[in-house]
C-alpha cells in the first residue's frame, strides 16, 4: 500500500538529491561556502521527508524548529524507532524494508 504522502516525500527526496549533486559540482570548482549551503539544504530536505514518512504530516515550517525536533526525536533518543530502521531511500525510489 503506497504511503499517503508519497508525492510530497518523493519531492523532498528529489530536492535533497539535487542539492547534494549541486554541492559536489561546487566543491569540484572550489566554491566551498556555496557547497556548504547546498549540503545544509540536502540535509534539511531529507529530514522533511523523514518526518512526512514517520508522522504522515509536516506542520513545522521553520528550519530551526524542524532541526530542533529532529535532534530531540531522533538524535537524543539514541534508539532509532522501528519505522526509521525500516526506511530505505534510493534515488527515485523509497520504500519500507
Amino acid at each position: 500500500m503506497p504511503h499517503e504522502n508519497k508525492k510530497e516525500i518523493d519531492y523532498y527526496i528529489e530536492r535533497s538529491i539535487n542539492s547534494l549533486n549541486c554541492s559536489k559540482l561546487l566543491i569540484d570548482e572550489n566554491y566551498l561556502l556555496e557547497a556548504q549551503n547546498r549540503l545544509y539544504y540536502a540535509c534539511f530536505y531529507i529530514v522533511k521527508a523523514l518526518f512526512l514518512f514517520d508522522r504522515n504530516k509536516l506542520i513545522i515550517k521553520k528550519h530551526n524548529n524542524l532541526l530542533g525536533l529532529f535532534n530531540l526525536e531522533y538524535i537524543h533518543n539514541q534508539q532509532p524507532r522501528r519505522k526509521q530502521r525500516g526506511m530505505l531511500v534510493r534515488k527515485g525510489d523509497w520504500s519500507r524494508i
